[in-house]
């Protein structure tokens, strides 16, 4: 019986917007596989050995300090032309709540 390989995430988000919530948390050996298919445009199905090109624009976020990551991942990211945004939490922006507040009440 042959089984069909399953699209994944690059596939789905081919001529797109990839978000990875919580970068902080890949396992070391994601890294690497990460970077490549990033760097060569290209992924290949679990299982399966065809490549299939991608074009995938990647947003990542974490709430851990860069300076904790992981410094192959952080470096990886950097050398694809990436761009570091820091927002504050929300808790050192009590001035903020309000219009929080009014936007999502009257978003309906």
């Amino acid at each position: 019986m042959v089984r069909r390989r399953q699209p994944g995430s690059f596939e789905f988000a081919n001529h797109g917007t990839l978000y990875l919530d919580e970068m902080g948390a890949l396992e070391c050996g994601v890294v690497p596989k990460l970077l490549k298919a990033l760097r060569t445009e290209e992924v290949a199905r679990i299982g399966d050995e065809r490549k299939i090109v991608v074009d995938v624009r990647l947003i990542v976020s974490t709430a851990h300090s860069v300076a904790a990551l992981d410094d192959e991942l952080w470096m990886g990211l950097r050398s694809l032309h990436g761009v570091e945004l820091w927002i504050p939490p929300l808790r050192q922006r009590p001035h903020e709540i309000p219009d929080f507040a009014r936007h999502f009440s009257s978003a309906g």
